[in-house]
């Protein structure tokens, strides 16, 4: 089964769960959707996500394909490192991330 990526091309987080998928060796296809023209908002796009957002996929749905990229939950202190690593840059990192990056390729000159 070929996976559907849907993102806009350019987002950093489009292109990392893109990379997650290449290094898990998960075959999928990208469609865009260009969030400058509100296309994550058209009726079609909605029904494939009610919230209007970039789905995202959970590693743990293909635990046996390509190398590992979070602990077992069996690990528990390891799984709260990652679980910690991962909450600090989505909460901190991202946004700033989010905002150079708008600041540097998105915003009209």
């Amino acid at each position: 089964m070929v996976l559907k990526l849907y993102g806009f091309d350019i987002s950093s987080k489009f292109r990392l769960v893109a990379i997650v998928l290449f290094e898990k060796k998960i075959p999928f296809e990208c469609h865009v959707v260009d969030w400058t023209k509100n296309e994550h908002k058209s009726p079609e796009y909605l029904e494939k996500h009610p919230f209007g957002q970039v789905p995202y996929l959970l590693e743990a749905k293909y635990p046996n394909q390509g190398p590992k990229l979070a602990p077992d939950s069996s690990d528990i202190k390891a799984k709260a490192m990652f679980d910690q690593a991962a909450s600090i840059e989505v909460s901190n990192f991202g946004p700033l991330v989010d905002k150079a990056s708008y600041e540097a390729v998105m915003k009209p000159t």
